[in-house]
């Protein structure tokens, strides 16, 4: 991650906009989350999200840099902008035929709406969204899968917060 960014700081000063380009931002982007996010490393997600809006921009690659650019914003604070972006991808993901409304990555990406809307206490919006989460995760992973235990756990949590009051 350290090694390459002189190499990614350089393409972005030159505008350099081309898959290996897109490739190399991408990565730094997720590798961003992982290492811990330094300042301005969401120039690179906006690039990614830039060269795939030109080059594939009804993609998994496209999908997948917004989400990066969705987590960028929520670390920020910037939720309503979180939110739009994630629309996006929920719209991209819909649309994509190796992905679709009814696959684990569309169901993440609901998890992700639905964990804004939670932290917001806007439970009615996040209720539905964690519900249509679980219920792919369940039919396409299996109940005792990670990411349909992860459900549960969201839910459950939504449930109590609400019941509580808080």
């Amino acid at each position: 991650y350290h090694r390459l960014m002189p190499q990614a700081r350089a393409l972005l000063t030159h505008g350099a906009e081309d898959a290996a380009a897109d490739r190399l931002f991408h990565q730094i982007g997720t590798f961003s989350f992982s290492y811990g996010a330094q300042p301005g490393d969401e120039r690179f997600v906006e690039a990614s999200v830039s060269i795939m809006e030109k080059l594939a921009p009804n993609s998994a690659s496209h999908a997948s840099s917004l989400n990066n650019l969705a987590e960028f914003q929520k670390q920020a604070g910037q939720f309503d902008l979180a939110l739009d972006t994630l629309e996006r991808v929920k719209d991209t993901e819909a649309n994509f035929p190796e992905i679709g409304p009814n696959h684990p990555s569309y169901a993440i990406t609901l998890n992700n709406i639905a964990g804004i809307h939670f932290g917001r206490q806007d439970y009615s919006l996040a209720e539905p969204l964690y519900q249509q989460a679980q219920h792919i995760d369940q039919t396409t992973l299996g109940p005792d899968h990670p990411d349909t235990i992860a459900d549960d756990r969201n839910l459950g949590a939504l449930y109590g917060t609400w019941a509580q009051g808080t």
